[in-house]
């Protein structure tokens, strides 16, 4: 029971709880001073956290009693915001994310917002007055602040100017310069951002009353009054922030600095250094492509059916799911669009996520035409000015509809009435690194049901464990069978590789058949994609004489020749060294290039063209181009257009490029994909096959053909591809997961242990098992040695957990125990040795 002067304290103080944005887990109490606000629920404050000042989250306002004196609660230093960055919805959506992924409440809440609004703030001093200063007339400190800010071009941070002066009472002397008018203090977030000066024009002073007084003042500075009737427009535009640099390019004054600064003293405008972008700044999505407006397109009867189904439910304003399943080219982003239309009638938002970045370019064109200054883009490849700009577009409600890859589902959309998850099945919706590892598309339906929002899961090629989820009744079926535009769907031709090598028509990993329609497509111009699931040159190298293959000494797995850099890289920490054909072992000239990678793909068929006579332009498409953002928007711009004939790529083709133009699809080498050591090899197999193929023919006058390369003619995945029945392979796929116990039967957690360059002591391995020997009711597997035992110079263990998906009490049991295995494992051994990687809903049964 608390004393009365206790009880008083909290009846006239504020208590909130907040998270730190770091690796916790946990609410910390604090006192908040002002209280101008009743509930500070969403906002970011900077918080005291140990020895460091941090930025935190308020989840709540704390209403329990203490069971300790408050005084010895800790006061926030500062609210960094205006109006909360978090809605209690999305704080519930991150509780949910930490709780079923396993993961600190502190990372989700982190990965939440952009990163620039999770770091902490620094205070820049900005020197107000360059010249006609007396130095004269301050002490001998105080001189040499203002003389090394002026010799500084833009605002210094507090650091900088102490690490510079070394003066001890810094803080002192900056209070007083600032006291005399000298100096202005600006919060801003740390990191690397350059600062814009912006102008901010006071609209109590640009009224014709006002100009009139003071055009007496300034009758003979003709250019003064030129500014002041340039800025009366803005403001009757009602734009009252300009930076600089676009006064500039929009008004030619001589002595523009000077003059601004006139009009600063007697109080027109204000001039602050901001982060803030102009329009200019930002990267705008171009007209590549050349779309039409799909507003305007009628949809056909199926469309139609769906459409009207999925309006009746936005009507309702309740959680719906549903499971749209239309195959390739059927016009699946025809119904998104018509349904996000009646979502933003509603007044209402909408959240669109793709598979990969490199799909946003045609789909923000598509989405741009028939909204246009509606739509925001959100993905990892913005710069922190863009991504947050566009964070806070969205915040503000300026943009409606949001597109991007997997993070964009915590995009601060308001009023969420529709999420779209774009070609459903791509395991790419699932994060590895960092925590949380979620997956979007389960998380996608835990906000629509939070947000009484309708979720709409879009692929030609169901996952399993979705369409189980359908067939169960979870989600609700709609189905579109026929191509739009009244396209036919490619015809397939399957080519066994063992038999052509037997007649000896392959030439390297081309066949006669594959070869004969590349030459016919090249002779009419149409356009020719070719799917080959390995980048580089060739896969790895060998000696022949010694049998020695060079190895990632941080990973321990083979290095990929790649041929135009003449290196070998490590295609998962990066590492990479010059290639050399001497053998660094016994050091004969003897290393072997084995396998084909998109590079080797290129350069072949490139040479066997040539000495055909044929010399088209061929380009690659995969992750080593995605890296340079100029060169994949232009490689798509110019296949698109036809300037280039034929596109050599991995798995990023399959995912939902539409070019009318491409009439022809090769599969180079389906057993890469077939032969993988993972349950859900199959499953991916079947679905890129699908996917590639159905670049082909999506236009009525220009009809597919697909040639698919192979030695497993009888596999049952390569059967139902070519009979395009998806139902046939689910049938087989769905009685072989239930009888291995695998999804949706079961949730693979993966329970991985890492050492930084050492052996993984048994003593730490016992400490895991320890507390796995509660999970009665999971399925435990390993500790095994991973196929790639060794990451980044981390060593590797793994445990994998199955536990049945009908025990919805196991599951709590379960993350219960790993939340506390977690917390205990850092407790006991050295976060810098050891690690612990929990993975819940892992992709992957082998590692």
């Amino acid at each position: 029971m608390l004393d009365k002067k206790i009880s008083d304290s909290i009846n006239t103080r504020n208590l909130v709880d907040v998270v730190p944005l770091t690796n916790v887990d946990e609410m910390f109490t604090y006192v908040i001073n002002e209280l101008t606000i009743n509930d500070f629920t969403g906002y970011r404050v900077l918080i005291p956290f140990g020895k460091r000042k941090i930025t935190g989250i308020v989840i709540k306002k704390h209403t329990e009693p203490l069971s300790f004196p408050i005084e010895k609660l800790k006061p926030i230093l500062k609210v960094l915001d205006s109006k909360p960055i978090l809605t209690k919805e999305m704080i519930e959506l991150c509780k949910w994310i930490s709780k079923y992924y396993v993961a600190p409440f502190g990372e989700v809440l982190k990965a939440a917002i952009p990163p620039k609004l999770s770091t902490s703030t620094e205070i820049y001093i900005h020197l107000k007055k360059r010249e006609n200063l007396n130095i004269a007339l301050f002490n001998n400190k105080e001189a040499k602040v203002i003389n090394f800010l002026i010799k500084k071009k833009n605002p210094q941070s507090i650091k900088s100017i102490r690490n510079k002066l070394k003066f001890k009472n810094l803080l002192k002397i900056l209070d007083e310069l600032e006291a005399k008018g000298i100096i202005t203090k600006i919060n801003r977030m740390s990191g690397n951002l350059q600062l814009k000066k912006i102008v901010i024009l006071n609209r109590d002073m640009f009224t014709n009353d006002k100009i009139g007084e003071f055009s007496s003042i300034f009758r003979r500075k003709k250019k003064i009054m030129q500014l002041i009737n340039f800025f009366y427009e803005k403001v009757q535009s009602r734009i009252e922030r300009i930076p600089l640099k676009e006064i500039k390019n929009e008004i030619a004054i001589q002595n523009l600095n000077k003059l601004l600064r006139e009009l600063e003293d007697t109080g027109w405008i204000d001039i602050v250094y901001s982060e803030e972008q102009s329009e200019e700044d930002f990267v705008k999505t171009k007209t590549e492509f050349k779309f039409q407006n799909e507003l305007y397109l009628e949809l056909n009867n199926e469309q139609l059916e769906c459409l009207k189904k999925i309006n009746e439910s936005l009507e309702k304003g309740k959680f719906d799911s549903y499971l749209l399943f239309g195959v390739t080219g059927s016009g699946k982003t025809l119904v998104y669009i018509h349904s996000i239309k009646k979502c933003l009638e509603l007044g209402k938002t909408a959240i669109v996520l793709v598979p990969e970045i490199s799909l946003t370019s045609q789909l923000i064109e598509r989405f741009n035409l028939a909204f246009p200054n509606s739509v925001a883009v959100l993905h990892s490849r913005l710069t922190q000015h863009q991504r947050t700009k566009e964070w806070i577009s969205i915040l503000n409600g300026t943009k409606q509809i949001v597109v991007g890859p997997r993070s964009a589902i915590f995009a601060p959309t308001l009023n969420t009435g529709l999420i779209i998850v774009d070609e459903e099945h791509e395991p790419t919706y699932k994060q590895e690194e960092p925590q949380p590892r979620y997956n979007a598309r389960d998380v996608a339906l835990v906000r629509g049901k939070i947000e009484n929002a309708v979720v709409i899961l879009g692929t030609a090629t169901p996952s399993i464990t979705t369409f189980y989820s359908a067939v169960q009744g979870k989600h609700k079926l709609l189905k579109i069978n026929q191509r739009a535009d009244g396209a036919e769907l490619p015809t397939i031709t399957l080519v066994d590789i063992l038999e052509k090598r037997r007649q000896r028509k392959m030439f390297g990993q081309f066949s006669d058949t594959l070869i004969n329609k590349i030459i016919d497509r090249l002779v009419k111009k149409d356009g020719i994609i070719l799917f080959q699931n390995r980048r580089g040159f060739g896969l790895i190298l060998e000696c022949r004489s010694c049998g020695y293959i060079p190895k990632c000494p941080e990973c321990e797995i083979s290095l990929t020749y790649h041929k135009v850099e003449q290196r070998l890289k490590c295609h998962y920490c990066g590492y990479q060294r010059n290639y050399e054909s001497t053998c660094p072992r016994c050091g004969k000239p003897t290393m072997l290039i084995l396998g084909y990678g998109t590079q080797r793909i290129e350069e072949e068929l490139s040479s066997l063209l040539n000495e055909l006579e044929f010399n088209p332009k061929i380009a690659r498409f995969d992750l080593d181009v995605l890296l340079s953002k100029k060169e994949n928007t232009n490689i798509l711009r110019d296949f698109y257009k036809g300037e280039i004939d034929i596109l050599v790529g991995t798995q990023l083709i399959a995912k939902g490029l539409d070019f009318e133009r491409v009439t022809l699809v090769g599969i180079i080498n389906a057993d890469l994909q077939l032969n993988l050591p993972d349950f859900s090899a199959s499953e991916r197999s079947f679905q890129l096959f699908t996917q590639v193929a159905g670049r082909a023919g999506r236009r009525s006058l220009f009809p597919g053909e697909v040639i698919i390369q192979t030695s497993s003619v009888d596999a049952y995945p390569i059967k139902a591809f070519l009979d395009n029945n998806y139902e046939q392979f689910y049938k087989i796929e769905i009685n072989f997961r239930k009888d291995l116990n695998y999804p949706p039967f079961a949730r693979l957690i993966s329970i991985e242990i890492r050492a930084n360059k050492t052996n993984i002591e048994p003593k730490v391995i016992e400490f895991v098992q320890k507390y796995l020997e509660n999970l009665k009711f999971a399925i435990i597997l390993g500790p095994i040695t991973p196929i790639i035992p060794k990451i980044r110079g981390w060593n590797r263990k793994v445990i994998l957990l199955k536990v049945e998906k009908n025990k919805d009490v196991s599951l709590l049991k379960t993350t219960k125990v790993l939340k506390l295995l977690s917390t205990e494992f850092y407790k006991k051994f050295n976060p810098q040795k050891f690690k612990l990687i929990i993975d819940v809903d892992s992709q992957f049964s082998l590692f």
